[in-house]
């Protein structure tokens, strides 16, 4: 009995040791590359600003935009994004209340309901350009997105 508990034991350390140096993210990672490096998902909408994080990074966005087919709102109808800016200091200018035009890819992929913004212009001035944001959401997707 008690060499079939160690035996027992042993295969588990044996299988948690493999395990753990899986990377899980992969399937994931690799239907969000294959995704966001797809231009035909990405839709230009235009919105107003409801509210925004302190560096500028997170701004919930109340679409004005009809048909628009993006779903989950967070609250009445305002639906939370990220921008992936590459500078710190790009969305200086935003404020809001500010009307903006916003380029974004609408599917979730079980990261908070939170969709990347990979465009940002607001009254002719752009603030993110889409292939900037477009490489930003890509390393983050390659990166940062899973180490949390």
């Amino acid at each position: 009995m008690k060499r079939h508990i160690v035996s027992c034991l042993a295969i588990l350390m044996c299988l948690i040791i493999s395990l753990s140096s899986c990377d899980f993210s992969k399937p994931l990672r690799t239907k969000m590359q294959s995704y966001y490096s797809d231009d035909t998902n990405y839709v230009t909408l235009s919105g107003i600003v409801a509210s925004m994080s302190d560096d500028g990074r997170k701004l919930g966005i109340k679409i004005t935009t009809e048909n628009h087919g993006i779903t989950h709102p967070k609250l009445e109808d305002i639906y939370e994004f990220h921008v992936f800016f590459e500078d710190d200091e790009a969305w200086v200018g935003i404020e809001l209340n500010d009307p903006v035009t916003f380029t974004t890819a609408p599917m979730y992929f079980y990261n908070g309901h939170i969709l990347p913004i990979v465009f940002l212009a607001k009254d002719g001035e752009v603030y993110l350009e889409l292939e900037d944001g477009k490489a930003q959401l890509l390393t983050w997707v390659e990166n940062d997105g899973f180490d949390a």
